[in-house]
């Protein structure tokens, strides 16, 4: 655990002047390490709102940047962020395949439609998509 906290704070260290580092402020040893950051530091809190500028809902993080709020993804299978894009685009999504809900994504979204969160996740995994109203069908 000791090696892992160590590249943690190397990441900490080496982020640019223009670097933005989100920071778990409920973690002693992140909290700690992030006075090294060079760039932007924001701090969240799963347990209370830390920031306004970045924060837990509903299990996501949110990142608040020049006054748009963005979306956070980190490490979630498509089954996960599924009940997220449904919420956020007002859409019912499924899936033709269950291979392709067990794909994992990492990603920020700003002020994406729904054709384009689609398109930039489409060029992680392979797979293909059909909107059709409101109704998204996702297959391989």
């Amino acid at each position: 655990m000791e090696a892992y906290g160590e590249a943690k704070a190397q990441i900490f260290r080496h982020q640019g002047p223009d670097g933005l580092l989100i920071v778990n402020s409920d973690d002693a040893f992140c909290r700690n390490c992030a006075s090294e950051a060079p760039g932007d530091v924001r701090f969240f809190s799963k347990k209370k709102k830390a920031s306004s500028s970045a924060w837990m809902d509903q299990d996501a993080l949110w990142i608040k940047d020049q006054g748009k709020e963005q979306e956070e993804i980190v490490d979630e299978s498509f089954a996960d962020i599924k009940e997220k894009l449904e919420r956020w685009y007002n859409v019912k999504i499924s899936f033709q395949d269950e291979l392709v809900g067990k794909y994992r994504f990492s990603a920020t979204f700003k002020n994406e439609t729904i054709q384009q969160v689609l398109h930039a996740l489409e060029n992680a995994y392979p797979f293909k998509y059909e909107i059709h109203g409101n109704e998204v069908i996702l297959s391989k």
